[in-house]
């Protein structure tokens, strides 16, 4: 929460390198976090439960903007520049996102099937 109230308040003032050394550090305090670790700290079933949450949250964002794009294309007709390319960007993220899971998926498939 901190994070996102420092790199909130930073470009909303128009500045963008305070934004990037707190996550640049953030990412580092989480990696020496990560290595004093010693102990399990998840399971199979909460590898499940993310994969479950992580499907859930890909299509209602997919949908979400496929819709949402198309909503804005229909009524834009074209005329009104804004809306076009709000549009046009929501559509292009869709295919992006869509892209990008099916390389995972891809990866992924070939990567975990050649463990066994």
């Amino acid at each position: 929460m901190i994070i996102g109230g420092v790199v909130g308040v930073s470009i909303g003032m128009g500045n963008w390198i305070i934004p990037l050394f707190t996550i640049i550090i953030c990412i580092f305090i989480m990696m020496v976090l990560r290595r004093r670790v010693k102990e399990i700290v998840a399971d199979e079933r909460t590898s499940a439960i993310a994969e479950k949450a992580a499907r859930l949250t890909l299509q209602v964002v997919a949908i979400g903007m496929a819709i949402t794009g198309a909503i804005l294309l229909a009524v834009s007709h074209g005329e009104l520049e804004t809306l076009t390319q709000a549009g046009l960007a929501l559509e292009y993220g869709t295919c992006a996102l869509l892209i990008i899971n099916y390389i995972a998926y891809y990866y992924y498939s070939r990567k975990l099937s050649s463990r066994t």
